[in-house]
């Protein structure tokens, strides 16, 4: 591979054995990954002044300039660069001062095996965006999202093997106005529970801790729009189609698979899947309402129109993005592909990609949609070369069931 073709990665410690340690452990990946080993933020700006990287990853503890500073800098000056923390467990206090900045934490001690994981599923990701001409427009959004407090510190609490349902609630519990909105989720309609839940440790253990950590990512998105703006763009509808996809994709997966965690990935996956169409609207909105008013008019798909106007769609920007934070591949490849499933590698078996695209599809369908909807299709070659047509009358009845409830106990 040309060194031009590398992707530049720069490791900041200011222990020189550490760095030693870090090189020898990457040592395999060095035709792949031009990598840089400097022992101070100072250095880490210096190198970046003169060659702009791909990926830093900063230590937390060092003198004169600590990590949280060193990556908040780059943030501002090198917004496109991936950004990590390498710290231990003991600094959960100052890893604090990095959220905002900081695209994902890896702990001390981290084994190659790990880092080397960490590394090419971010780096894949940007290579998602050359391939989809998201970089070109990712580059003109003056901020993308960081990831939200709280759900920085579910994953670090979620990484330590002696955490539990209660430790998690603690830390939910905390946030009072994450709480309400949990608790008024899971007794709202979209779930049709008949008792009402009323203990945050008790949602979080029904919901499961994807579908929290979708809840919380949601959340912290949509509070970034005005009032103005969430009538223009009808931004609560798109939240209740949202919250409804979480629902439909976990009761369509529940006919296939009995596996409780891969049902919350799917859940996870349908709740975030139009992530990207928030980003958009947020960042261009002049633009979406045209692009709101063509679909209208002309009943030109709502993606075909973004790709006309960005060289991007929402499911592109979206997947890119989730992946970037670190969320499983699958869930990453439900959420680009979800419109055009025939476009991404075909699974032999079914996937949760077939149950945020078909999900998506019968939520649109002409009992459940509004106009701006009546362009997704199911894709049935899909499902046939899956072997899964045959389930789709029954998904159609549990679609359908679920909307007409969901209405009954609203009215």
């Amino acid at each position: 591979m040309d060194k031009k073709d590398k992707k530049r990665i720069l490791f900041v410690d200011d222990e020189q054995k550490v760095l030693e340690g870090l090189r020898r452990m990457l040592h395999s990946k060095h035709q792949e990954w031009d990598m840089e080993f400097v022992n101070s933020g100072k250095e880490a700006l210096k190198l970046m002044k003169e060659h702009p990287v791909d990926l830093i990853i900063s230590d937390m503890r060092m003198p004169e300039m600590d990590g949280a500073e060193l990556l908040k800098i780059i943030k501002k000056l090198y917004p496109q660069t991936i950004r990590f923390i390498l710290s231990g467990y003991s600094d959960k206090e100052m890893i604090l001062r990095t959220l905002g900045s900081t695209e994902q934490f890896l702990t001390k001690p981290c084994n190659a095996g790990t880092l080397k994981e960490a590394i090419s599923k971010a780096l894949e990701s940007y290579e998602l965006i050359d391939d989809n001409q998201t970089r070109a427009f990712v580059s003109k959004i003056e901020s993308l999202p960081t990831m939200p407090d709280l759900f920085q510190q579910l994953k670090l609490l979620l990484e330590s093997p002696t955490s539990s349902f209660k430790d998690i609630a603690k830390v939910i519990s905390k946030d009072i106005s994450m709480t309400a909105k949990i608790l008024h989720l899971v007794n709202s309609s979209f779930f049709g529970l008949r008792q009402k839940i009323h203990n945050i440790q008790y949602a979080t253990t029904y919901l499961g801790i994807e579908t929290i950590r979708a809840i919380i990512l949601l959340t912290e998105v949509f509070n970034t729009f005005t009032k103005d703006e969430l009538d223009k763009f009808a931004i609560k509808k798109l939240y209740e189609h949202s919250i409804a996809m979480g629902a439909l994709t976990t009761e369509i997966m529940k006919t296939i698979s009995i596996d409780r965690k891969f049902t919350d990935k799917t859940c996870m996956a349908g709740m975030l899947h139009d992530i990207g169409k928030l980003i958009i609207i947020r960042d261009k909105p002049k633009e979406y309402e045209e692009i709101f008013r063509r679909c209208d008019k002309e009943g030109v798909p709502l993606y075909m129109l973004e790709k006309e106007y960005f060289g991007t769609t929402h499911a592109e920007l979206g997947g890119s993005l989730m992946g970037l934070w670190n969320l499983p591949d699958n869930v990453v490849k439900a959420i680009t592909y979800h419109h055009m499933p025939s476009q991404s590698p075909l699974d032999t078996s079914f996937s949760m990609l077939l149950a945020v695209h078909v999900s998506n599809s019968l939520q649109h369908e002409p009992s459940n949609r509004t106009k701006r909807g009546a362009s997704s299709q199911i894709d049935k070659k899909y499902l046939s070369e899956l072997g899964m047509l045959e389930y789709l009358p029954e998904w159609r009845k549990i679609a359908r069931n679920l909307s007409e409830n969901r209405y009954s106990r609203s009215a």
